[in-house]
């Protein structure tokens, strides 16, 4: 599995942990501890939970594919603890961390192997690397 990081939910009601050998991030129910694991891309690494302008997700860095995953974190989701979205465009090489703005809005990752810094628009999925 080779767990990396963790981030929990606003609401306090999920903890994620990205499995960098595994594909995969543990969402585990505080309340129950029952752990949900859930595919994503190659080698996650940094997470991200909050609210964005979509409803509470989970945003994460696939360091081995270049990509981010995001995950439905609110619980009364139909689609919860599932990837509802994958953002394929080069995120930059290696992204290894997720923080974002207190609305949501924008997500700033570091990106080890070129050294740049990607800026991710959550409403948009637009990228753009600094």
């Amino acid at each position: 599995m080779a767990p990396i990081e963790v981030a929990i939910t606003p609401d306090g009601t999920t903890v994620y942990v990205t499995n960098a050998v595994s594909h995969t991030v543990s969402a585990i129910d505080t309340g129950t501890n029952l752990v949900t694991s859930i595919p994503v891309g190659a080698g996650p690494s940094g997470v991200w939970s909050g609210n964005t302008p979509f409803g509470m997700r989970a945003f994460l860095t696939n360091s081995e594919s270049d990509t981010s995953s995001v995950i439905d974190a609110d619980p009364n989701s139909p689609t919860f603890n599932k990837v509802v979205d994958t953002i394929i465009k080069k995120v930059g090489d290696s992204p290894s961390d997720a923080a974002f703005t207190a609305n949501g809005r924008k997500g700033y990752v570091p990106n080890n192997n070129d050294n740049t810094v990607s800026v991710i628009d959550t409403s948009t999925k637009w990228i753009g690397i600094l």
